[in-house]
């Protein structure tokens, strides 16, 4: 799963006149990407789930500010299936089943069943009722993103503020 930030410089923003070294609109809108992915993925690593492992909490990565021209960008991924599917949910499946699998390690960890004959069979019922309903969207990460769109602006706004101050024009 990867969600995507980018910012093109080709339109200048209000209230910056002049001619400006495009390396310091690179170096102030860079700032801004970056302090919008470090935001983006503590948010997902807050968000993640923790079943049996904290492996989804620890897959985050970001990957940026990239620049490209006059697009500077940004992702933040988890190469971990499980993000997409607590994001978008999972259609009716039989999970894997057994001592050492996920969904028991999740029984034992979030349900806090030790004793094995409990948590089989509690593995099991979980795993009949993903097996006929699926699994539900959540909209944990997708959900976040929109919301932190308001982050992404004010590190925007707090870049054009550095140019401003630099420039010593407003």
């Amino acid at each position: 799963m990867t969600l995507s930030v980018s910012m093109s410089l080709v339109k200048r923003p209000p209230n910056i006149r002049g001619n400006i070294p495009h390396n310091l609109f690179v170096l102030e809108y860079s700032t801004a990407i970056a302090e919008s992915l470090v935001g983006l993925r503590n948010e997902f690593v807050q968000e993640s789930p923790v079943g049996g492992t904290a492996v989804l909490k620890n897959s985050w990565v970001s990957d940026g500010p990239n620049v490209d021209g006059n697009v500077i960008s940004g992702d933040v991924t988890s190469s971990v299936t499980q993000a997409l599917v607590v994001d978008e949910g999972a259609k009716p499946h039989t999970p894997p089943s057994g001592d050492s699998s996920g969904l028991r390690q999740w029984v034992n960890r979030k349900l806090r069943i030790t004793d094995p004959t409990k948590a089989s069979t509690a593995a099991f019922l979980i795993s009949r009722k993903i097996k006929s309903k699926g699994l539900p969207k959540r909209k944990v990460f997708s959900g976040s993103f929109a919301d932190l769109e308001i982050e992404f602006d004010e590190a925007m706004h707090r870049a054009k503020n550095r140019l401003v101050k630099k420039l010593g024009e407003e």
